[in-house]
């Protein structure tokens, strides 16, 4: 009898059930955690335990294993969750683990199971948030605790944590829009996150409800110079040249053309084209396109290191050797026709000129030119100017007051304000801002009412204006005795805390109240309750966002409340609740 067919009778087999030639042959016991599975002289498949650590993502919450985690894992946290740890799974009874994290060595040593990487308390695990980014992850088991003893085994993984908060599957390394959930891609046309109608991926101020008017990358609500280029400061003094009351010409943005014949030099420009240089008998212009009155002045620093025939700056409608007028500075040549009243005496340092050219002449001028003029052999002689600007003084103080400087000068409403320093030039309604009954965006005054105050501020806006503050207001109080501020469209209200204006409407029941369906931001204002029992600063039924303010409540009881808030209300910046 050989039930097992291995040519042994079933009386004398050491193994009846299987062919005694497989013994010490390899098989496989079903086991994962061992290795080097053998059939063993009892008859059976069965391996060695292998010792390694696993490391398990834990759900913190639920104290229950996500998944296991290897080298190169991404640990993505909208789909994993929030609240993680990590447990460190040995293969083999251990005393102790010591962790490794994130270029600590010794980041901790757990001596109990379940060996937790951010702790635990009798397996109810700690929860931790990792940042987006990557770490290092080690491991090393011990026979005895506190991580002494004989170094059983060690691992050691990297992993990386990332979001996918649109949820569309491109995590946030490689998805410009996944910050805003609300953008899947640069063409979504179904969202406006700030309620304005511009699609998301299309609106270059995507969670402002102000556009960017004039194109700089920079948001009206956040305008320092609406209407011009907030990144242009030539001058470099923090005002945009667009509203500095001097702009100086940059030779950069319009470099200087030849002018005359006999032009045989160079120019060399600096680095911010404020400054250039001249020498080997050269002559050059600018196009300026510029009307001269009794008030205009050119203002410019000039310097030589030496002396040419002729050094000077002059005015000229064509490009040939006739301008008028024409200013000597330096050199030793005598000049007929040229005005000799400014003299440069600085030996090679530079020197300021302020030139009353309304004195010498008026009338329209399309060029400026600069000379370094020697035309003899060897040509000697240098010149440099820097930082020119031309402008009106008709206050006498010797400072621009009604400036024009810029190369395309426009005045659409005729009020003598030039549209580089006048911001309602292209409104004609608006000469200045307290003419009439013409709207401005801009509160001038600390009124109620009238042309200039805050309340006609809001009624002239219409849906997604922005309305700011000119300085003159900075430090006032605008009492509202009449009547609170209203607000039935989509507007923005936007101050600098640092300016302290304050909406006093402490004579009446409240200062504030938006209507249902707008969309609103109030920025930077101090808000004084009036007297109501609630929303006694503000009563708010639509979508508003308050930002970095201070709200003082009048009555100082803890009745009722200052703000009532019957619609979305979004905190940002700093805004603190006084009194109340």
């Amino acid at each position: 009898c050989d039930t097992d067919g291995d040519g042994v009778p079933d009386g004398l087999d050491q193994c009846p059930g299987i062919d005694d030639a497989l013994i010490g042959q390899s098989c496989d016991d079903g086991d994962p955690l061992t290795i080097n599975d053998v059939y063993t002289s009892n008859c059976i498949c069965e391996g060695i335990p292998e010792v390694n650590i696993m490391f398990a993502l834990i759900d913190a919450d639920a104290d229950t294993i996500i998944r296991i985690i290897e080298d190169g894992d991404t640990i993505v946290l909208d789909i994993d969750g929030f609240n993680l740890n990590i447990q460190a799974l040995p293969s083999v009874s251990v005393e102790s683990i010591q962790f490794g994290f994130d270029g600590n060595t010794n980041f901790r040593i757990e001596n109990f199971p379940p060996y937790a990487l951010h702790s635990d308390s009798n397996g109810n695990f700690a929860s931790w948030t990792p940042n987006v980014g990557t770490y290092n992850l080690i491991a090393l088991a011990f026979d005895a605790n506190g991580a002494n003893g004989n170094l059983i085994v060690s691992i050691e993984i990297d992993f990386v944590v990332l979001r996918d908060q649109d949820g569309y599957g491109v995590l946030s390394d490689l998805d410009p829009n996944d910050q805003n959930p609300c953008v899947p891609d640069n063409t979504n046309n179904l969202c406006y996150t700030d309620g304005d109608g511009i699609p998301d991926g299309l609106d270059p101020c995507p969670t402002d409800p102000s556009p960017d008017s004039d194109g700089d990358g920079v948001c009206d609500s956040e305008d320092q110079c609406p209407g011009s280029d907030d990144t242009i400061d030539n001058n470099g003094d923090g005002i945009p040249d667009g509203c500095a009351d001097c702009p100086v010409f940059d030779f950069n943005a319009t470099p200087l053309i030849s002018y005359t014949q006999q032009d045989n030099g160079t120019v060399d420009y600096d680095a911010n084209g404020l400054s250039f240089f001249l020498e080997n008998n050269s002559w050059k212009a600018l196009q300026i396109d510029y009307t001269v009155t009794e008030n205009t002045i050119v203002q410019f620093e000039f310097k030589s290191t030496e002396e040419g025939e002729l050094h000077e700056i002059g005015f000229d409608n064509n490009l040939s050797l006739n301008a008028n007028p024409r200013f000597k500075l330096y050199g030793f040549q005598p000049s007929n026709g040229v005005n000799t009243d400014f003299d440069y005496t600085e030996n090679g340092n530079w020197q300021s000129f302020s030139i009353p050219l309304g004195d010498y002449y008026s009338g329209f001028r399309r060029y400026i030119l600069f000379a370094a003029d020697n035309d003899a052999n060897p040509s000697i002689g240098n010149s440099s100017f820097r930082n020119i600007k031309i402008f009106e003084d008709e206050d006498g103080d010797g400072a621009c007051d009604l400036i024009c400087v810029s190369l395309d000068c426009v005045d659409e409403d005729g009020d003598g304000v030039f549209a580089d320093v006048d911001p309602d030039d292209n409104d004609a309604c608006i000469p200045n801002a307290t003419s009439g009954d013409c709207c401005s965006l801009i509160v001038m005054n600390d009124q109620s009412l009238g042309t200039g105050s805050f309340l006609k501020a809001i009624e002239c806006a219409t849906s997604g204006d922005t309305i700011i503050f000119h300085p003159d207001v900075y430090g006032a109080i605008i009492n509202l005795n009449d009547q609170f501020a209203l607000i039935d469209k989509h507007l923005y209200i936007k101050a600098d805390i640092t300016n302290n204006i304050t909406i006093n409407g402490t004579a009446l029941g409240q200062a504030f109240e938006i209507l249902n369906g707008f969309d609103v931001v109030i920025e930077g204002l101090n808000i004084v309750s009036g007297t109501n029992a609630t929303g006694r600063a503000i009563n708010n039924n639509g979508n508003l966002v308050l930002k970095d303010c201070n709200i003082y409540d009048a009555l100082g009881t803890n009745a009722g409340n200052a703000i009532l808030n019957k619609g979305s209300l979004l905190i940002k910046g700093e805004v603190n609740l006084i009194n109340n």
